[in-house]
């Protein structure tokens, strides 16, 4: 009897992160890359020895169209069907040798990184692909629910211990100069000879010892399980059931999604080259290198930058992905639900800030953008938008962001003082003349009515408030800020003293002719504005007086 069999890695993400050294980040990143392939191709070497070659097929992206030899070729023992949204689909002529495959698999995996698990469901195969996929993922289901999150056995209180993971130093680095974990030398085992010498992310701030402000950017893409879920379901039942059918589906969608993602990346890249040559850029090193990479697996992306640069970069990205769309067999040009989005997340820390803390805080920043982005009054019916939260982060108390919001943000009288998340515009010059001609497009009318419904958290409406605000001197922005957490009465008080200056709020005046600091939500019109001012490059501004400082 074959099998079809679901692989999924736990804790990926955690791994990555689970240390305050960047070399162990980035050898982290360099390991997991395709982790479920490599383990696949070193555990079938083990199972199925020199006849690997002619028995096994791993290059999936090989194949074309609806092509799967192992349904066709009764020689062929195990074949992997496709890597997307983070777990793997292998097929197997018999369980058992699937079982010991998934032996070897787990081992490898073990060994290569010390503490990931490997999670595996697997289910007959009955020829109707749909079916077999819903029982393989419910079982996946299962297996994570009743998995043991185990972990290495711990340090004696006698051994010198890793201060973030708590795990025993056992060993050296290669230089011979820092005790490190056995986790830690896994990870350095795969870190590139380039980043051998790296120096933390000093590099990346403005100036050492003057500006030591850096961002930590997480980006998630929004609802892509469901794009998966909901393309196949439009397909007819019998494509549906098609293994050949399904499969090529889905190949599309993860090589789209990638492919997309990997794209938008790389032209944020040349946007940042370009602009560092260009005479916008009054306030860095024309040859520094201001970004680094983290991870990008498909969907799910993780960059360090400059803290000027973090809110512009983010929105560039976030602005590029939207006007892509997922290409696959059963998706209509200009189909909603074929549109691309994406959340972001930004934290803003000093360099030697501890990354593990920065970086959990900038991935429940992206989750809050993602509460938001998805209720119903915020987004289409089909097509959820994009947003970015971010947090300026001095102690480690923020890493319950939602608790320290809610007692540090928040007025007596009851009022909040933060705006965010707030929401990216789509380009609608841009959806006009590459989408569609006609206005009446379906995917271009619903993307004009989320800009129209979403008009009060657009961030091109704080943009243009720090820009409002740069004409202020800076002693008097920062007295603002210091104003809100006081209340209205203290912001009453500030705008009228201003005004006596001949500098004016940025907001329309009520019918008796004052000016509320809070709107009729009860939420800061400028807290957001006056706490980032300074924090901000425009990008695309000749006149950005940033540089001037």
């Amino acid at each position: 009897m074959c099998v079809l069999a679901m692989y999924d890695v736990r804790g990926i993400q955690a791994y990555i992160f689970r240390t305050n050294k960047v070399k162990d980040i980035i050898g982290a990143s360099k390991l997991v890359d395709n982790i479920i392939r490599k383990a696949f191709s070193e555990a079938s070497e083990k199972v199925f020895g020199e006849a690997k070659e002619q028995v096994v097929i791993e290059k999936w992206e090989e194949e074309k169209g609806e092509e799967i030899r192992f349904l066709s070729d009764e020689t062929i023992r195990a074949q992997l069907l496709l890597i997307g949204g983070g777990n793997a689909y292998i097929l197997y002529r018999s369980r058992k040798e699937c079982e010991k495959v998934n032996k070897a698999m787990a081992k490898y995996i073990l060994d290569k990184t010390y503490s990931l698990q490997l999670a595996v469901s697997v289910t007959d195969m009955t020829g109707d692909y749909y079916k077999d996929y819903r029982e393989v993922s419910r079982r996946m289901g299962d297996v994570k629910a009743s998995m043991p999150l185990s972990k290495p056995v711990g340090a004696l209180p006698v051994v010198r211990v890793d201060e973030v993971t708590g795990y025993p130093l056992t060993t050296y680095d290669r230089a011979g100069k820092e005790y490190i974990s056995t986790e830690s030398a896994r990870k350095r085992d795969n870190l590139p000879n380039e980043d051998e010498k790296s120096k933390k992310f000093d590099n990346l701030i403005t100036e050492k010892g003057e500006e030591s402000l850096l961002a930590i950017v997480h980006i998630d893409g929004n609802s892509m399980g469901d794009m998966i879920r909901k393309t196949m379901q439009s397909l007819s039942k019998a494509d549906r059931s098609s293994y050949a059918r399904s499969i090529a589906v889905m190949r599309d969608i993860s090589q789209s999604i990638q492919e997309n993602f990997e794209g938008t990346y790389k032209a944020m890249e040349a946007y940042l080259g370009e602009w560092q040559e260009s005479e916008r850029n009054k306030i860095l090193d024309k040859k520094g290198t201001y970004l680094r990479r983290i991870v990008t697996a498909g969907d799910d992306i993780t960059f360090v930058v400059n803290a000027r640069l973090a809110i512009a970069l983010t929105e560039f990205f976030l602005k590029d992905v939207s006007k892509k769309s997922i290409s696959a067999y059963g998706m209509e040009k200009n189909n909603a639900s074929c549109g691309i989005s994406a959340c972001a997340g930004i934290v803003f820390i000093h360099s030697h800030f501890p990354f593990s803390i920065g970086y959990e805080i900038a991935e429940k920043c992206c989750k809050k953008a993602k509460e938001r982005a998805k209720r119903a009054e915020n987004r289409g019916e089909s097509v959820i938008g994009s947003w970015v939260d971010f947090q300026l982060c001095n102690n480690v108390q923020l890493v319950n962001l939602e608790d320290y919001r809610e007692k540090y943000y928040k007025v007596a009288d009851g009022k909040t003082l933060l705006k965010r998340p707030y929401y990216v515009e789509y380009d609608m010059s841009c959806a006009q003349n590459e989408e569609t001609a006609d206005k009446e497009s379906g995917l271009y009318q619903i993307k004009e009515m989320m800009n129209q419904r979403n008009a009060r958290y657009s961030l091109g409406q704080l943009k243009k408030g720090m820009q409002y605000f740069r004409a202020f001197p800076q002693s008097t922005v920062k007295r603002m800020r210091n104003s809100y957490i006081l209340g209205e009465q203290a912001m009453e008080h500030l705008i009228t003293f201003e005004a006596s200056r001949q500098r004016y709020m940025p907001d329309d005046s009520n019918s008796d002719g004052s000016v509320s600091a809070f709107d009729e939500e009860g939420c800061a019109k400028w807290y957001d504005i006056l706490e980032m001012w300074d924090m901000y490059t425009d990008m695309d501004d000749e006149q950005d007086r940033r540089g001037d400082r």
